[in-house]
Formats: C-alpha cells, sequence, structure tokens
C-alpha cells in the first residue's frame, strides 16, 4: 500500500511541497534523538512521511488519500509546534477510521464508536502491525533474500577505529559514538517518524562523523544537512572544517577523510535511498499492549484523539535486538529521499547517472594540506621576524662604522 502511495501524483507533489515551501518549515519540533537541532525541512519531511506510513498501515485502500493530504496541508501551514501537530494527524486518522468503519463523524465520540475506533486501530497498528529496522540501501537485496542479521553487515571498522581514536584524543567523545567492538546488534523502533529519520541518516556513524554530532550545531560553519541530503561536497566541507576545528594534524586529517570518503563510496551514499524493514510485530512479540485493556474502559471520559494516541504513540525510541530475523517476516520498502523529491522525480534518473560519475571522480589527496595556512602565517611571521633582526644588525653595524670613520 505504501509504495502505491508514494507514486500517485498528489502525493510527490505534495512531498515536494513540504520541502521546498518555507510555510511548512521552521515548526517547533523535539530534538532529534542525538539531541540537537533538525536540519532546514528535514523534521516537516520527517513528520509528513510519518503520516503517510501511519495511513498505509490503518487502510487497505487510497481511496480517502486525496482527502488526507489536503487535511494534512491545511493543518500543517497552521499549526506551529509538535503537539498540535500529533494531534492534528490522529485527528484526521480517527475520522477516516469512522469513514471506513461506516460510523457517522457526529457520533464519533459515542462510547460504543470510540470502542469500534479504538478496535480496528489496535488490531491494525499493533497486532497486526510492524517495528522498523533502517539500513542502508546497498544492503537490500541481502535483506530481502537472507533477512537481517547484524552479522551479515559489513563495516569499515579499521579505520573507524582509528578515526574514533583521533577524535578520543581531542576529546570529542561526541562525535563518534558508535561502539565499533560490537557489531552483534541491530536496532529497532516503533516510530515510522524515527524510522525515517534514520533510514535518512544510515548508516548512523558515517552521518555522524560527517554531519550529526552535536559538535557540528554552528549552521555558520557546518551544514547539518550534507548527509541527508546526500551532498558529498557539502559532506567534505563538513569534515575539513572539523579537522581545522580540532586543530588536527595532517596525517590525523588525512585519515578522517579518507574514512569518510571510502565509505561513502563504499555504500554509494549519493545514490541510496532511505530503506526501512517492516517487520512483523507478531515476529519479535510485540503485538500487544499491557496497558490496552485501560485504555478501552477510559475512553468513555476522554477525548478519542487521546485513547488513539495511547495506542499509536511510541514507545520504542531504540531497541537492541541480537538475534535474525526471517526474510519472510520482514516487508522491505524504499521510500523517496531529499534528493528525489527535490527534484520531484522526474529529472531524478538523469541526474542520478551524472552524480555517479561525479562521486567516481572524488579521489583521496595523497596529502591534505589543510593546515597550510596556519603553518604559512607562522613561516611568513618567522620570515619578518628574521628581516627585522637582520635590519637591526645592519643598522648597528653601520653606526658602529660611522662612528670609528669620525673618529
Amino acid at each position: 500500500m505504501l509504495n502505491k502511495i508514494l507514486k500517485r501524483a498528489d502525493v510527490k507533489e505534495f512531498l515536494h511541497e513540504v520541502l521546498m515551501n518555507e510555510r511548512f518549515h521552521n515548526k517547533k519540533s523535539p530534538l532529534t534523538p542525538e539531541g540537537t537541532i533538525y536540519g532546514k525541512s528535514e523534521y516537516s519531511l520527517m513528520f509528513m512521511m510519518d503520516a503517510l506510513i501511519k495511513y498505509s498501515i490503518l487502510f487497505e485502500s487510497d481511496d480517502l488519500i486525496d482527502e488526507y493530504i489536503a487535511q494534512l496541508k491545511r493543518f500543517m501551514k497552521k499549526c506551529e509546534n509538535h503537539r498540535d501537530l500529533v494531534e492534528g494527524v490522529i485527528r484526521i486518522l480517527a475520522k477516516m477510521t469512522a469513514v471506513t468503519l461506516n460510523i457517522d463523524i457526529e457520533q464519533i465520540e459515542q462510547p460504543e464508536n470510540k470502542r469500534k475506533i479504538l478496535s480496528y486501530i489496535y488490531n491494525r497498528y499493533i497486532t497486526n502491525g510492524y517495528l522498523f529496522h533502517s539500513f542502508p540501501s546497498s544492503y537490500i537485496e541481502q535483506v530481502k533474500n537472507e533477512g537481517i542479521d547484524s552479522l551479515k553487515y559489513s563495516y569499515n571498522i579499521e579505520n573507524f577505529a582509528k578515526t574514533k581514536k583521533i577524535l578520543r584524543s581531542h576529546y570529542k567523545k561526541e562525535i563518534l559514538t558508535k561502539d565499533l567492538e560490537n557489531t552483534s546488534y541491530i536496532t529497532l523502533t516503533d516510530s515510522p517518524a524515527l524510522a525515517f529519520h534514520y533510514a535518512l541518516h544510515s548508516p548512523y556513524y558515517l552521518a555522524e562523523l560527517v554531519a550529526i554530532t552535536p559538535y557540528m550545531d554552528d549552521d555558520k560553519k557546518y551544514n547539518r544537512g550534507a548527509y541527508y541530503q546526500q551532498d558529498f561536497k557539502k559532506a567534505k566541507e563538513n569534515v575539513e572544517q572539523l579537522c581545522r576545528d580540532l586543530e588536527l594534524s595532517n596525517n590525523e586529517s588525512s585519515v578522517l577523510l579518507e574514512t569518510f570518503i571510502e565509505e561513502w563510496k563504499r555504500l554509494d551514499i549519493t545514490n541510496s535511498h532511505p530503506a526501512i524493514a517492516f517487520i512483523k510485530r507478531e515476529s519479535l512479540h510485540h503485538n500487544y499492549l499491557k496497558d490496552y485493556r485501560s485504555i478501552l474502559e477510559t475512553c468513555d471520559r476522554e477525548e478519542l484523539i487521546y485513547s488513539i494516541n495511547k495506542i499509536m504513540d511510541s514507545r520504542i525510541d531504540v531497541e537492541k535486538r541480537y538475534t535474525p530475523i526471517m526474510a519472510n517476516d520482514i516487508k522491505v520498502v524504499l521510500l523517496p529521499g531529499y534528493r528525489e523529491i527535490f527534484n520531484n522525480y522526474e529529472d531524478f534518473k538523469e541526474e542520478k547517472v551524472v552524480l555517479e560519475k561525479e562521486v567516481v571522480k572524488e579521489e583521496m589527496p595523497a596529502r591534505v594540506n589543510l593546515r597550510m595556512e596556519v603553518v604559512n602565517t607562522y613561516g611568513n611571521a618567522s620570515i619578518l621576524a628574521l628581516l627585522g633582526i637582520l635590519f637591526i644588525t645592519l643598522g648597528a653595524t653601520i653606526t658602529i662604522l660611522l662612528a670609528i670613520y669620525k673618529g
């Protein structure tokens, strides 16, 4: 259903508008899972993708999607904070569930109708719903055919270990936080929004190095959207700026740049897509809520949207999973990323060919002279100082000679 929805012209147009129209930006959003602010337009895009994923899970038909998009546009332009946005989506989903169940909208708050709606949503979203795992799209065939096994993901561990050691030596533990010695687990979430965020920044350790670390909060120096926009040039500039700010040596700078470039090319980040594995809750024993009965018992005293929110609200930001997940319990979905949405899909194939050539042309320089501007400054100062001493000495010598001559 989600793939069918994302192919619709009105949905493509809507996502493009979310990305480009300033009226959708600058919402008062929560912090990212990393504890930083979202890049420009990222939160709005993530929130709207979350809304589309939830629709696709709750309903088997896209008959109501045009009305859904129209209402999302309407309240997205009016609402300014995260809480109002969340309530707006739930309110729309409640009404559409009522329509699906042939319940009169005017009678939606009646206790019996509330329970019917809550039961429907619980059955679709929890009992037969999904948890999510985001991964680099270069692994898509592996995941489709073999399922998910953390031990089968390949990592550039040696170079990242060197990079992490360099960063630790400069007291920057917050820049590369992945435990490179323990790659025996994958991470899961029950939030479509977070799943999309993680997919946009997968693999996390690379995104963290080039764009989303808290150290890169200064938007005058760093472009925090460089990774989710798949912009190699901006990402490279971020790493170079990081090397300058940390005053790394040429050898240290070379390690960081080489690690970043090799991993970017290996995973073909420029041409990647946000990839999410939809994993059946039942297979993970997450297909029930302990407080569901309580939600039903108290729904008479609460507005319907608050009861629905208790069911659909995220309970798992990150959960570690150490055992493999079978392929038949997984549905892999490739979502549109920034570049596709920015180009509104029409010119993406042509641009992709060009971008592939550009990435291939990027080569690791034999020597990275990030500190040459500093070295040259010191060098110029030293030369001027020597010239000054020379002139002083010469002046003193002439004075002495003149004195002798006059005497």
